[in-house]
């Protein structure tokens, strides 16, 4: 089997006006500033596209659940930390996820970050206004968008030929691989 590509994925969010944007991952670090939160449905990609992230040099990838377990002490101040997985933490930890993680990035200095979790299970109301109290700012909420058609067809050819991943993605029951992450 072929190392995994990566497929430079998309990303939309709406405006305060109710207005839909697209943003291509490799602008929505320096384009927010506040918190963001990346949503995404399960097997969407979200933990391959956060790890992309953090391979930045001003960023720090890590699990909700290993964060949650890291000591107390201050980290680099100019460093954005990646952290997957917030819907994974219920299961590891007593206690609200959002809250377990706001309690941890406090007691860190309140560093930058962008947080991923499963869009179901993403509470919007209750948790933009539990970010915007620590982090003075409601966090942007970006949706991971599945790949598109073509892309998924550039996946999937890296292990068949081109034309059998054509009629698998265009074949009536391949609609799931629309949403796989490659």
């Amino acid at each position: 089997m072929s190392d995994p590509i990566y497929i430079t994925r998309r990303l939309t969010w709406v405006d305060d006006k109710g207005n839909s944007h697209e943003e291509l991952e490799s602008d929505i670090l320096d384009k927010f500033s506040q918190p963001v939160v990346v949503l995404g449905d399960p097997g969407l990609g979200k933990t391959f596209l956060m790890e992309k992230l953090g391979e930045r040099e001003d960023c720090r990838f890590v699990r909700a659940t290993s964060f949650l377990r890291w000591p107390d002490a201050p980290i680099n101040g100019n460093q954005r930390l990646v952290i997957d997985g917030l819907d994974e933490v219920a299961a590891a930890q007593e206690g609200d996820p959002l809250h377990n993680v706001l309690k941890k990035l406090a007691s860190l200095g309140k560093p930058r970050f962008v947080l991923s979790c499963r869009s179901a299970e993403w509470n919007s109301v209750t948790a933009n206004i539990d970010i915007a109290d620590d982090y003075t700012a409601k966090p942007k909420l970006l949706t991971l968008k599945p790949l598109s058609e073509e892309e998924a067809i550039t996946a999937l050819s890296i292990e068949v030929s081109s034309d059998k991943a054509a009629e698998s993605i265009n074949c009536p029951s391949s609609d799931n691989l629309r949403h796989m992450a490659f």
